[in-house]
């Protein structure tokens, strides 16, 4: 994650995978593979209740039919105030 915080200080158009060229980075070589990991986690944690899911090429899971939730990666700006770009 250090890396991935030097190159989002020092690279204004790095989005930290919000892209897809991001990934070719060595911090998120291995992103997917790792949500994939923290998703079966929290099912096989609370597997009576949640379900698997991908929101396009993001993992993440389903809670009581209802809830959808996205893993994100720490930098992604979650909050409702997103620039007029808004990826998430």
């Amino acid at each position: 994650m250090g890396v991935g915080l030097l190159r989002l200080m020092s690279d204004i158009n790095y989005n930290s995978g919000l892209k897809e060229e991001d990934y070719s980075k060595p911090e998120l070589l291995d992103w997917k593979n790792f949500t994939k990991e923290l998703q079966q986690q929290f099912i096989n944690s609370f597997s009576e209740k949640v379900t698997g899911s991908t929101f396009g090429e993001l993992n993440g899971f389903t809670l009581y039919e209802n809830y959808k939730v996205i893993i994100v990666h720490p930098f992604w700006n979650v909050s409702t105030n997103q620039p007029e770009e808004n990826i998430l």
